[in-house]
């Protein structure tokens, strides 16, 4: 009686083992995957694209100048510099300036003489 009872205990016991295992390897592989999520959600993914590291971002749009142009490719508007400082120019239909900013010291108003 008293083998009959300690190889009982012993399957109990190696059941208890097995299954402690496979919880032991369950948690693990648990804790690898919440690992591997948690990296790529807080990873850098303006980084990434499609796989591949994009070259560092300039700090802005560099121009000589910025060109305003309708549908069939006229020149409406432009953003220049002049004498070291920017000046915004649009155009009228004839290509005559309309409006200019900053306006030029040369001119007067009417009234002033």
């Amino acid at each position: 009686m008293q083998t009959a009872l300690n190889s009982s205990l012993e399957e109990r016991l190696a059941r208890l083992e097995k299954g402690s295992r496979r919880w032991r390897a369950a948690a693990l592989m648990l804790l690898v995957a919440v690992g591997i999520l948690l990296t790529a959600a807080f990873s850098g993914q303006d980084q990434f694209d499609r796989g591949f590291i994009l070259p560092p971002r300039g700090e802005g749009i560099r121009a000589r100048a910025f060109l305003l142009t309708d549908r069939e490719g006229k020149v409406q508007g432009e953003w220049t510099m002049e004498g070291g400082q920017p000046v915004l120019k649009f155009y009228a239909s004839n290509g005559k300036v309309l409006w200019l900013a900053p306006p030029r010291t040369g001119y007067k108003p009417v009234e002033a003489k």
